[in-house]
Protein backbone atom coordinates (compact mmCIF):
# COMPACT_ATOMS: atom_id res chain seq x y z
CA UNK A 1 0.00 0.00 0.00
CA UNK A 2 1.22 3.62 -1.03
CA UNK A 3 2.01 5.78 1.64
CA UNK A 4 1.15 9.37 1.68
CA UNK A 5 4.28 11.98 1.66
CA UNK A 6 5.84 12.22 4.79
CA UNK A 7 4.29 15.31 6.39
CA UNK A 8 5.39 17.22 9.10
CA UNK A 9 4.39 17.78 12.54
CA UNK A 10 3.50 21.66 13.45
CA UNK A 11 3.46 23.38 16.56
CA UNK A 12 2.22 26.91 17.17
CA UNK A 13 3.49 28.82 20.14
CA UNK A 14 -0.30 30.33 21.52
CA UNK A 15 -0.59 32.87 24.04
CA UNK A 16 -1.77 31.33 27.28
CA UNK A 17 -2.67 34.20 29.84
CA UNK A 18 -0.89 33.51 33.71
CA UNK A 19 -2.69 35.86 35.86
CA UNK A 20 -1.62 36.74 39.91
CA UNK A 21 -3.00 39.06 42.47
CA UNK A 22 -2.61 39.38 46.17
CA UNK A 23 -5.24 37.77 47.82
CA UNK A 24 -7.00 40.98 50.30
CA UNK A 25 -7.78 38.72 53.29
CA UNK A 26 -4.13 37.00 53.67
CA UNK A 27 -3.44 38.34 57.01
CA UNK A 28 -6.60 37.46 58.48
CA UNK A 29 -6.68 33.34 57.08
CA UNK A 30 -3.37 32.65 57.44
CA UNK A 31 -2.57 31.44 60.70
CA UNK A 32 -6.38 30.19 60.88
CA UNK A 33 -5.24 27.64 58.05
CA UNK A 34 -2.12 26.92 59.43
CA UNK A 35 -3.37 26.04 62.74
CA UNK A 36 -5.57 23.23 60.76
CA UNK A 37 -2.63 21.73 58.88
CA UNK A 38 -0.40 21.70 61.48
CA UNK A 39 -3.28 19.15 63.01
CA UNK A 40 -4.01 17.35 60.10
CA UNK A 41 -3.05 13.31 60.56
CA UNK A 42 -2.11 12.23 57.33
CA UNK A 43 1.49 12.04 56.00
CA UNK A 44 2.67 13.38 52.50
CA UNK A 45 3.83 11.87 49.27
CA UNK A 46 7.45 10.31 48.92
CA UNK A 47 8.14 8.90 44.72
CA UNK A 48 11.54 8.89 43.99
CA UNK A 49 12.70 6.42 40.49
CA UNK A 50 15.41 7.68 37.88
CA UNK A 51 13.39 9.70 36.42
CA UNK A 52 10.87 11.27 39.09
CA UNK A 53 10.65 12.38 42.52
CA UNK A 54 8.28 13.66 44.27
CA UNK A 55 8.84 14.61 48.00
CA UNK A 56 6.11 16.44 49.64
CA UNK A 57 6.02 17.13 53.25
CA UNK A 58 2.40 16.91 53.95
CA UNK A 59 -0.61 17.01 52.06
CA UNK A 60 -4.42 16.39 51.98
CA UNK A 61 -4.75 16.03 48.22
CA UNK A 62 -6.80 12.64 48.82
CA UNK A 63 -9.36 14.98 50.36
CA UNK A 64 -8.97 17.50 47.47
CA UNK A 65 -12.89 16.73 46.19
CA UNK A 66 -14.52 17.19 49.20
CA UNK A 67 -15.18 21.33 50.49
CA UNK A 68 -16.19 20.41 53.53
CA UNK A 69 -13.36 20.54 55.77
CA UNK A 70 -12.27 23.54 58.72
CA UNK A 71 -9.82 25.24 56.80
CA UNK A 72 -11.55 25.06 53.06
CA UNK A 73 -14.75 26.73 55.36
CA UNK A 74 -12.28 29.26 56.58
CA UNK A 75 -10.72 29.78 52.92
CA UNK A 76 -14.47 30.43 52.01
CA UNK A 77 -16.00 32.50 54.72
CA UNK A 78 -12.90 35.05 53.40
CA UNK A 79 -14.36 35.24 49.79
CA UNK A 80 -11.18 33.22 48.29
CA UNK A 81 -13.44 32.13 45.41
CA UNK A 82 -14.53 35.84 44.78
CA UNK A 83 -10.61 35.95 44.59
CA UNK A 84 -10.84 33.51 41.98
CA UNK A 85 -13.87 35.51 40.08
CA UNK A 86 -11.15 38.52 39.79
CA UNK A 87 -8.52 36.13 38.55
CA UNK A 88 -10.87 34.69 35.56
CA UNK A 89 -12.72 38.12 34.87
CA UNK A 90 -9.27 39.48 33.92
CA UNK A 91 -9.28 36.85 30.86
CA UNK A 92 -12.80 37.45 30.05
CA UNK A 93 -14.52 34.42 32.15
CA UNK A 94 -17.34 35.41 34.09
CA UNK A 95 -17.71 32.18 36.04
CA UNK A 96 -15.43 29.54 37.89
CA UNK A 97 -16.10 25.96 39.09
CA UNK A 98 -13.52 24.54 41.79
CA UNK A 99 -13.22 20.82 41.49
CA UNK A 100 -10.44 20.52 44.01
CA UNK A 101 -8.57 22.09 46.40
CA UNK A 102 -5.58 21.31 48.73
CA UNK A 103 -2.67 22.09 50.50
CA UNK A 104 0.58 20.91 50.33
CA UNK A 105 3.44 21.68 52.60
CA UNK A 106 7.43 21.66 51.88
CA UNK A 107 10.54 21.42 54.46
CA UNK A 108 13.72 21.49 53.36
CA UNK A 109 14.51 18.72 50.52
CA UNK A 110 11.63 18.27 49.32
CA UNK A 111 10.14 18.62 46.15
CA UNK A 112 7.53 18.50 43.34
CA UNK A 113 8.62 17.56 40.37
CA UNK A 114 7.46 18.29 36.42
CA UNK A 115 3.67 17.90 36.32
CA UNK A 116 0.18 19.09 35.00
CA UNK A 117 -2.92 19.18 36.24
CA UNK A 118 -6.56 18.26 34.90
CA UNK A 119 -9.06 20.89 34.14
CA UNK A 120 -8.99 24.16 31.64
CA UNK A 121 -6.86 26.10 34.69
CA UNK A 122 -5.17 25.53 37.74
CA UNK A 123 -3.08 27.52 40.20
CA UNK A 124 -1.81 28.15 43.81
CA UNK A 125 -2.12 30.29 46.28
CA UNK A 126 1.16 31.21 48.69
CA UNK A 127 -0.22 30.68 51.57
CA UNK A 128 3.51 30.35 53.65
CA UNK A 129 6.40 31.57 52.03
CA UNK A 130 9.74 32.98 53.15
CA UNK A 131 11.96 35.46 51.44
CA UNK A 132 14.75 32.76 50.45
CA UNK A 133 11.81 29.79 48.80
CA UNK A 134 12.16 29.08 45.39
CA UNK A 135 9.45 30.25 42.92
CA UNK A 136 7.38 27.60 41.02
CA UNK A 137 9.45 26.96 37.82
CA UNK A 138 6.65 26.75 34.23
CA UNK A 139 8.51 25.45 31.13
CA UNK A 140 7.53 27.83 28.14
CA UNK A 141 8.55 25.73 25.54
CA UNK A 142 12.13 26.10 24.83
CA UNK A 143 12.40 28.06 28.14
CA UNK A 144 11.74 27.81 31.96
CA UNK A 145 10.39 30.84 33.27
CA UNK A 146 10.25 31.30 37.63
CA UNK A 147 7.21 34.14 37.85
CA UNK A 148 8.32 36.37 41.26
CA UNK A 149 5.59 35.74 43.51
CA UNK A 150 5.36 36.40 47.27
CA UNK A 151 3.66 35.03 49.76
CA UNK A 152 -0.57 36.14 50.21
CA UNK A 153 -0.47 36.10 46.46
CA UNK A 154 -2.48 33.52 44.23
CA UNK A 155 -2.71 32.87 40.24
CA UNK A 156 -4.19 30.89 37.22
CA UNK A 157 -2.88 29.05 34.66
CA UNK A 158 -3.80 26.92 31.79
CA UNK A 159 -3.32 23.28 33.77
CA UNK A 160 -1.89 21.98 30.91
CA UNK A 161 0.95 24.31 31.21
CA UNK A 162 4.30 21.89 32.84
CA UNK A 163 5.43 22.86 36.37
CA UNK A 164 7.33 21.96 39.09
CA UNK A 165 8.31 23.27 42.69
CA UNK A 166 11.87 23.02 42.69
CA UNK A 167 13.88 21.62 45.55
CA UNK A 168 13.26 23.18 48.45
CA UNK A 169 16.64 24.15 50.19
CA UNK A 170 15.86 26.69 53.01
CA UNK A 171 15.47 26.05 56.93
CA UNK A 172 12.30 27.50 56.69
CA UNK A 173 8.54 25.97 55.86
CA UNK A 174 6.30 26.50 52.79
CA UNK A 175 2.75 25.98 52.40
CA UNK A 176 0.13 26.39 49.34
CA UNK A 177 -2.92 25.66 48.81
CA UNK A 178 -3.56 24.23 45.19
CA UNK A 179 -7.05 24.33 43.12
CA UNK A 180 -8.14 22.70 40.02
CA UNK A 181 -10.85 24.73 38.18
CA UNK A 182 -13.09 25.29 35.30
CA UNK A 183 -13.28 29.14 33.61
CA UNK A 184 -16.50 29.15 32.09
CA UNK A 185 -19.12 31.47 30.23
CA UNK A 186 -17.55 34.43 28.25
CA UNK A 187 -17.84 37.71 29.50
CA UNK A 188 -20.03 40.11 27.66
CA UNK A 189 -16.98 42.48 26.55
CA UNK A 190 -14.67 39.47 25.67
CA UNK A 191 -17.66 38.04 23.19
CA UNK A 192 -17.65 41.29 21.69
CA UNK A 193 -14.13 40.98 21.60
CA UNK A 194 -14.58 37.72 19.56
CA UNK A 195 -17.32 38.87 17.36
CA UNK A 196 -14.38 41.46 15.73
CA UNK A 197 -12.96 37.95 14.12
CA UNK A 198 -16.71 37.34 12.48
CA UNK A 199 -19.56 35.86 13.17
Amino acid sequence: MDRETNKMIQTLDLKLPYVRLPFANHDKVKQPILDCIDNWNEGGIKHIDELYENDIYKTDWNMSENLDIEWKKILFNYNFPGALNECVNEIGFGKVHIHNLWFQQYTKGNKHDWHTHAHNYTGVYYLEMSEGSPDTEIYDGDKVIKPKVREGELCIFPSTVIHRAPSFQTDDRKTIISYNIELQEFLPEKIDKLNLYGK
